[in-house]
């Protein structure tokens, strides 16, 4: 997973071999807090595995996880072959104000 742009929004991207694994996985912004976690923000990845989420704070942890998804295609006569796409989270990263 590839994090970009650490200013008010945190852009980036989820890349895998398959494509069918980038696209429509739950994406989340989360704050890490003494208290445990929290969820800023959330947001369906598009078509290229891109994501945009807002409300980060400066001087404040975050991560971003993206969701496990399951692509079940029906094929006649035989069994439903599944695919598993596995659930990812990023490194914990703090952004920095948009000025200089």
């Amino acid at each position: 997973m590839k994090i970009a742009g650490l200013t008010d929004s945190v852009t980036g991207g989820v890349k895998s071999r398959k494509r069918q694994c980038e696209k429509g996985r739950l994406a989340s912004l989360i704050h890490v807090t003494f208290g445990g976690l929290a969820e800023i923000d959330r947001e369906n990845t598009s078509r290229k595995g891109r994501f945009s989420l807002d409300g980060a704070v400066p001087g404040q942890t975050y991560f971003v996880g993206v969701g496990k998804k399951t692509i079940t295609k029906f094929r006649f006569g035989k069994r439903p072959k599944k695919t598993v796409c596995p659930q990812t989270e990023s490194d914990r990263f703090v952004p920095r104000s948009a000025r200089p």
